[in-house]
């Protein structure tokens, strides 16, 4: 029986992440004046200035599945620091961002919101809300009122709100509506009633309460609608073609586009139509003359297009159905932007999540109404296990913190400090990254696998893959290239830059499967091993471009060329994707994994022919195929992770520790979801499955001693949706994972006393042998000052192990002053210089 001891807990706390809400409409809002801007995610609202282009506030909600039901959201009119929140349940919320509370909320009987025009400043609100049935569209306006007044609030306007009664009344009611659109100044609504070939079109003034309509022949699918100030209607075409019609029966052909028109709006000063589709450039009209221009390769195709006074407002598609961006364009220039988004992550089976679930919720009725499926006998585990594969990698910068997430041809730097981008980086040259017109749809995309640092943040080693496909190169169509990349990060472009590619690094059609870096204890950590799909190893290590031949320009760094330095055979009759290694500390030792075997190879033999001076197997201890290795940061624990098994192994005593069963629920890609923490050597293992109650995506993440010989859990956290990675935060005891929504968690445990208790002492032994030190300093210097200096020791020009300075009575004048303070110094910055003497 496995206990779980609750003497040593972990907590869940949210670290930000989250998606953008998608509805009907953006769920976005500009401040009146046009300052700030307020966006909707799934687990938060953020509040961005969009001077400064930065993040001034987050507001969480204690009910953050509520959120996705908001379908739009608005600046109260007189009091920039309270919101309006929309729900489609005919819901209202009145909130108050500073003090982060909720001040009024009301449920609007027999209304259900689709888009809310304005609130104006006598608290009149202007919506399109649906009808009894779905086609029917109305034109509401609910006027809401206090019973107290301004004499009776003494400057406390929270009970204004608090007061509030509503009445609502529809000004207009349409049938049969196809498509509607509101024109920029949000006075004027168009309803399309589409029948065969021909187009009713209704356009309602709100504040002349009057309503016109008019006929017009459209022989294309249509795909988008926008109206004027001056009510010019637009309307978008699955054919690309954008026809204009004016009241006065007249009627224009606008032709760019080669795929459907996804968006249109009209500038404020109606001189101006935006369009966008799927080719990833947004065009601007100038509807006075036939010219046009181009905002091109943006990072996914264009679903919306909406605008204030001075901005532009662009809803992006990127690799997801719901992952999406928002691009805000000054409206004057249109170059000045900011760019919103969260987490960018390449989930494995992306599109079948949403489909798995469907269908299991149809297989779940047939099972609960005859214990069959489709006819055939089916049992409850069968039904619940999960199908398929939804993980994905990321790494943490141990210099920055960031987390670095590959989607395609790109990288994505996250700071989980500030939850916001810091930058996206293209490393192949690839259209993926910037958008493709019709006639490069067959290209395949370039696409990055693997990313790793070296321990101090400085070097990155990635891999890609590219297929060809042009028909410029018929003789190279349906090759696949791989290459590993080598970057150093540029602190003043504030990118990484290319040092080294190498082409196939293991030969033809052979995959890297795992970049390790080198421990410190190797070549300063600078050096990085890779492993392919037979089990083959290579190590490569950076050398110093001689000065003649380096780059003379002060924004690029010296240059260094990557080699290999070592390499070992893998065996070519047996490609598999169940392989993994590891890399001992003391960077002797290298465990490999194959299939169910495990083998110890003896890294300074690595060059060498004979295999049986090389390789070493391990008993067979796993029946089935082995997923992940891990080593505490003690070196003596294997820590491995099978199909059906997570297995403890003392490399000391060549034992099996403990051992847990896991019925075969690891997936091969469960690598992403294990780690080791190397500070306390805990273990946390993300296990996700269906809930047979529910029918829904949960996980649970299972939190083990490595250290202890009993069979406990420390802790056991259940989250409710499907973790796609998980990862040790490094420095810290914490691990830092997310799921399939994108919410960043973060696991932390509740020994922070014990932790503050620790440092302290730690921090009190240190101070007392500094001051010991500056006591004894003179002594040692008169005892010492006849003695000659050794010389270091030599090392190995090829494999440098050994990298330090000799130490003496002088090496830590610098940190030990008889002056100095040491009381009122901080410990890391004391630390700091006394790791600068070494």
């Amino acid at each position: 029986m496995v206990l779980i001891n609750n003497f040593s807990k972990y907590n869940i706390i949210s670290a930000g992440g989250g998606k953008l809400v998608r509805s009907s409409n953006p769920t976005t809002a500009f401040s009146n004046d046009n300052k700030t801007y307020l966006v909707l995610f799934t687990n938060q609202i953020k509040i961005y200035n969009l001077l400064n282009k930065i993040c001034i506030k987050t507001i969480s909600f204690e009910d953050n599945k509520k959120l996705s039901s908001i379908i739009d959201l608005k600046y109260d009119p007189v009091h920039t620091n309270i919101i309006w929140l929309f729900y489609s349940n005919g819901e209202i919320l009145i909130f108050n961002i500073n003090s982060q509370s909720e001040v009024k909320r009301l449920k609007v009987e027999g209304v259900k919101f689709l888009k809310v025009l304005k609130i104006n400043s006598s608290y009149e609100i202007i919506a399109i809300t649906q009808g009894q049935k779905p086609n029917i569209k109305c034109a509401a306006k609910l006027t809401l009122t206090s019973n107290l007044s301004s004499s009776e609030l003494n400057g406390d306007f929270i009970e204004f709100y608090k007061a509030f009664k509503y009445q609502n009344k529809n000004l207009t009611q349409v049938s049969n509506v196809s498509f509607f659109s509101v024109s920029p100044n949000k006075n004027s609504i168009a309803f399309l009633i589409a029948t065969n070939n021909n187009i009713l079109v209704k356009i309602y003034t709100i504040d002349k309460n009057q309503q016109n309509q008019f006929s017009i022949v459209f022989n294309s699918s249509l795909t988008s609608i926008a109206l004027s100030n001056n009510r010019v209607l637009a309307l978008g075409s699955k054919t690309g073609v954008i026809n204009l019609f004016y009241s006065s029966n007249k009627s224009r052909a606008l032709r760019w586009h080669v795929d459907k028109v996804n968006a249109l709006s009209f500038s404020s000063d109606n001189n101006y139509l935006l369009s966008g589709g799927l080719e990833k450039v947004l065009v601007f009209w100038q509807l006075n003359s036939d010219k046009k221009q181009f905002l091109p390769r943006l990072s996914g195709p264009i679903l919306d297009i909406s605008n204030s006074t001075s901005y532009f407002n662009l809803t992006l598609q990127l690799n997801g159905v719901n992952d999406l961006q928002y691009l805000v364009l000054n409206a004057i220039d249109f170059t000045s932007r900011i760019s919103i988004n969260t987490i960018r992550p390449e989930i494995s089976n992306y599109e079948l999540y949403y489909k798995d679930l469907k269908k299991l919720k149809a297989k779940s009725k047939d099972f609960q109404n005859n214990g069959k499926v489709n006819g055939n006998k089916h049992s409850l585990k069968d039904l619940v296990k999960v199908k398929h594969d939804f993980t994905c990698s990321f790494e943490i910068n141990n210099n920055s913190n960031y987390m670095y997430i590959p989607n395609g041809s790109q990288v994505q730097a996250f700071n989980l400090n500030k939850n916001e981008q810091v930058f996206t980086q293209n490393l192949i040259n690839a259209i993926q990254s910037a958008g493709k017109v019709r006639s490069e749809k067959d290209v395949e995309e370039a696409k990055v696998h693997l990313v790793s640092f070296t321990n101090d943040g400085s070097w990155m080693c990635t891999f890609d893959s590219f297929k060809y496909s042009s028909p410029k190169n018929k003789l190279l169509i349906g090759d696949e290239i791989f290459t590993l990349k080598f970057w150093i990060f540029n602190k003043v472009l504030n990118s990484w830059e290319l040092t080294t590619k190498i082409m196939n690094p293991h030969g033809p059609n052979n995959y890297v499967y795992q970049i390790l870096a080198a421990p410190s204890s190797y070549c300063k950590g600078v050096s990085f091993l890779t492993v392919d799909n037979i089990g083959g190893l290579k190590v490569w290590k950076p050398n110093v471009v001689k000065e003649n031949y380096s780059i003379n320009n002060s924004n690029v760094l010296q240059n260094h060329i990557w080699s290999l330095s070592k390499f070992f055979m893998g065996n070519p009759k047996l490609k598999t994707n169940a392989i993994s290694a590891v890399w001992s500390k003391d960077a002797s030792t290298i465990f490999l994994s194959l299939e169910n075997k495990i083998s110890i190879i003896n890294f300074h033999e690595l060059n060498n022919i004979n295999r049986s001076s090389v390789i070493e197997l391990l008993p067979l201890i796993c029946e089935t195929r082995i997923r992940s290795l891990k080593l505490t940061n003690n070196d003596n624990n294997l820590i491995i992770l099978s199909k059906n098994k997570l297995i403890n192994f003392n490399l000391l005593n060549f034992k099996i520790k403990w051992q847990f069963k896991l019925n075969n629920l690891v997936s091969i890609h469960s690598k992403n979801l294990i780690d080791v923490s190397q500070n306390d050597n805990i273990i946390a293992l993300a296990v996700n499955y269906i809930d047979p109650q529910t029918y829904k995506y949960n996980a649970k993440i299972f939190m083990i001693d490595c250290q202890t010989t009993s069979k406990n859990f420390i802790s056991v956290k259940k989250v409710e949706n499907y973790i796609c990675s998980l990862k040790w935060v490094p420095n810290t005891n914490d691990f830092i994972f997310f799921d399939f929504e994108y919410n960043i968690l973060r696991l932390t445990s509740d020994n922070n006393t014990k932790d503050k208790i620790a440092d302290a002492k730690m921090e009190t032994s240190f101070r007392s042998l500094l001051k010991s030190a500056v006591d004894q300093k003179s002594s040692v210097v008169k005892a010492q000052s006849s003695l000659r200096e050794e010389d270091p020791p030599s090392a190995d020009v090829e494999d440098v192990f050994w990298y330090g300075k000799n130490i003496n009575s002088h090496t830590f004048d610098a940190v030990i002053k008889e002056d100095f303070e040491f009381d009122d110094f901080p410990l890391e910055s004391l630390f700091d210089r006394a790791m600068r003497c070494l």
